[in-house]
């Protein structure tokens, strides 16, 4: 099922707790094609679509608006280079709807951000690492 905001697509598969997906720039949610049908058999998985008009900043409120329509409570929020930005922009501007993180290659400047913000469970690695290949 998938629905838009005022910007990238949005389209949500499976059920369980919440787990929001968010690709590099410019990617799509293809990006997540091998991870999408395992998480979706225990998960709530969130898949946004990136495009080259969309700063890290207007993904990670389009992203937030999301999950403050779905009202799925805590989600975990993973993405791989500038979906891991936007991933670190939704825990710090709603620390309350991020209960974990899984930042893939993230860029160095804001990974200095990682040390301010606070959610229980944090996993920062190589995109390879995160993407399991």
């Amino acid at each position: 099922m998938g629905f838009s905001t005022s910007g990238p697509a949005v389209e949500v598969c499976g059920s369980g707790p919440p787990v929001c997906l968010v690709p590099d720039f410019a990617r799509d949610r293809a990006q997540w094609s091998a991870q999408t049908p395992v998480l979706a058999r225990r998960y709530s998985v969130l898949l946004v679509d990136s495009d080259s008009n969309s700063s890290a900043s207007t993904l990670a409120r389009t992203v937030g608006r999301a999950l403050a329509d779905r009202s799925l409570g805590p989600t975990v929020v993973a993405g791989s280079g500038i979906g891991a930005s936007v991933a670190l922009e939704i825990a710090r501007h709603g620390p309350g709807r991020v209960c974990g993180l899984g930042l893939g290659s993230p860029d160095a400047g804001r990974l200095e951000a990682t040390a301010t913000v606070k959610v229980p469970a944090l996993v920062v690695a190589g995109t390879n690492d995160l993407l399991g290949a």
